[in-house]
């Protein structure tokens, strides 16, 4: 029975991993979209409107930080299993 806990729990991991991991590139990819923005502005001044949405953008670090997290407890879970 532990055996079959164990072994979904590493299943749910991998799953929200993957999850996570996904977050993170689309995140990586919009910082990307308007840093490519920000650069094509021709005024000096950075318009409000990008800023906004620079402000919105998601932030990088916490689903990092939150696939660290995961990838530990897949790591102990899988040497649970073994």
């Amino acid at each position: 029975a532990l055996k079959k806990e164990t072994s979904r729990l590493i299943t749910r991991s991998i799953k929200k991993v993957g999850k996570v991991s996904a977050r993170v590139r689309y995140a990586e990819e919009q910082l990307e979209k308007l840093k490519a923005e920000i650069d094509a502005s021709a005024s000096e001044e950075v318009d409000d409107e990008l800023l906004e949405k620079l402000e919105n953008a998601p932030n990088i670090e916490d689903h990092r930080k939150e696939m660290a997290e995961l990838q530990s407890r897949l790591r102990k879970l899988n040497w649970l299993e073994e």
